[in-house]
């Protein structure tokens, strides 16, 4: 906006201040609209700096509820399954369901117990009145949750040798060590999954670890535990690669990315960010994958992803066009939270006490949609399918029609201009979800896995080289994958650090997937 200085003197001719008039309302004009929306960022930052973080609106229009009734009617219940025959509970009468406990919850059955026998003293079992001896007539019992702290033991290897006694040409025989996860090292495969497990899931920094095991009774340098870290990282490569190779036989993915700092890459400076994508299957067994890149470049997700052609699931972040092919493969699908929230931030940045306004309007036909879904959360592929033409389809239409009214009536620079130019530029994958009842209409569960990795970057903070960058990628694919697979990541860990320097045959490395071992399993290894 360029600067207007009045003229001295003032015109005194009518059509010369006319014209003056109509240049400053213009500039008038101008500046209210720059207020209002310096006014909006300034709102919207400040609730994203001192506001809560969840996503819900104080003004919740209800659009569709004759539509969300309907729909609920027709979803398909899920059949209880039929008592197998010859079960000894046929023909009882039915319990009555037991009302939920408030108190206290009972501690699981699974722990170990350990029973701790509080008797009389000797002089107190003799009956004040008789003087006979009192008996055991029963027993009250309670429980007490207790924990065993860490302790460092040694595994110490004998390695027995034989000989001839009769000759001296036989030679010694020696039994055979097993192939250790770091040779030539001290650490066991139980040592190096509990380091994995406090760095990657619990987010203790190795300075802290040192401690911990100094209190412990041996000092372990966090030099060391980098290092072990790192060709833990390096050990596991063949199970990724073999994660990643069942990841893009999969017909639905979804990816997500946030910053990383590492200190030591070649030609970059220490304060340079980093990237951590990762990307989560959206069908079969879970695979949650994080791959550590030095940029945000669309090239990465390309090279990763070569060769899969199903659905892709991601936001608008247009590093993900390079994915797509001239033949349409993969098909890139949208996130409807992300359209969601840029209505959202125009919610946030309203004064307090605002009345309700066009954005929610717009969040009512995006919050019918995720209500549709969660009514249909049990509901086969099929059977979902067939619900979302049915009810989600006019949904849509109405969200489209609403989108199209107030495109021309909004400036593009304020928010809901942005939000509703958003919702439009990536609508046909906003509705591709029509195509198949398993496609997820959000990107929700990767930015919940990808959280899982921003929150532990809180604390430990950077990466010291790149070769510790993708050790700590490949740590966290298998922990979080085993986690998705309900596998306990410590107990999965130390047996794929125990079993995969033995192997030697591709079967025996996919013999490691986490979901062809069971927690049961795990739990007695």
């Amino acid at each position: 906006m360029s600067s207007f200085a009045l003229p001295d003197p003032l015109p005194e001719e009518t059509p010369a201040l006319q014209a003056l008039v109509g240049v400053l309302c213009a500039q008038l004009q101008e500046l209210e609209q720059r207020l209002a929306w310096f006014t909006e960022q300034y709102r919207l930052a400040q609730q994203r700096r001192f506001g809560a973080a969840r996503e819900t609106s104080p003004h919740q229009l209800d659009l569709f509820a004759e539509l969300l009734a309907q729909a609920q009617a027709a979803a398909p219940t899920v059949a209880a399954p039929e008592p197998a025959a010859g079960n000894a509970l046929d023909g009882m009468p039915e319990v009555p369901p037991q009302r939920r406990r408030t108190g206290r919850p009972a501690l699981p059955a699974n722990l170990p117990r350990e029973a701790i026998v509080h008797d009389l003293p000797e002089e107190a079992k003799i009956c004040s009145c008789c003087g006979a001896r009192k008996e055991v007539i029963g027993e009250s019992r309670s429980e007490q949750l207790d924990i065993v702290p860490p302790r460092l033991k040694v595994l110490e290897h004998i390695q027995l040798k034989y000989a001839c006694s009769d000759c001296e040409t036989g030679g010694v025989s020696t039994a055979a060590k097993p192939p250790q996860p770091i040779p030539k090292s001290n650490a066991s495969p139980g040592l190096l999954a509990y380091l994995v497990i406090a760095k990657v899931a619990d987010g203790l920094p190795l300075y802290r670890q040192e401690r911990m095991f100094t209190r412990l009774g041996f000092a372990l340098p966090r030099s060391t535990q980098a290092n072990w870290l790192i060709k833990a990282g390096q050990l596991v490569q063949p199970l990724i690669n073999l994660l990643h190779d069942e990841l893009l036989q999969r017909e639905i993915i979804l990816a997500d990315e946030t910053t990383f700092q590492v200190l030591k890459e070649p030609g970059r400076a220490a304060q340079t960010k980093s990237y951590v994508w990762c990307y989560r299957s959206g069908c079969g067994p879970p695979i949650v994958l994080f791959d550590y890149r030095e940029t945000r470049a669309g090239q990465h997700p390309k090279t990763y992803l070569d060769g899969f052609t199903g659905y892709l699931l991601t936001d608008g972040y247009a590093g993900y066009d390079a994915v797509g092919t001239p033949q349409g493969q993969p098909m890139m699908l949208g996130c409807w939270t992300h359209a969601r929230r840029n209505f959202h931030d125009i919610v946030k940045a309203r004064p307090k006490g605002a009345a309700p306004g066009l954005a929610d309007e717009a969040l009512a036909y995006a919050d019918t949609l995720f209500r549709l879904e969660r009514q249909w959360k049990s509901c086969s592929a099929e059977q979902r399918h067939a619900l979302r033409q049915q009810f989600s389809v006019p949904v849509l239409d109405a969200c489209k029609s609403w989108l199209d009214r107030y495109l021309p009536l909004t400036a593009p620079k304020t928010l809901l201009g942005q939000a509703i130019r958003y919702a439009l530029r990536f609508w046909p994958r906003l509705t591709r979800f029509l195509d198949d009842g398993r496609l997820p209409i959000s990107n929700n569960q990767t930015e919940r896995e990808i959280k899982t990795f921003v929150l532990v970057r809180k604390a430990f903070l950077f990466a010291d080289s790149p070769a510790g960058a993708r050790a700590l990628a490949n740590l966290y694919s298998l922990v979080q994958t085993a986690q998705a697979n309900g596998l306990e990541p410590g107990a999965y860990l130390k047996q794929v650090f125990t079993e995969l320097p033995q192997a030697t045959s591709l079967a025996q490395i996919e013999a490691l997937l986490p979901w062809r071992l069971s927690a049961t399993a795990l739990g007695s290894a």
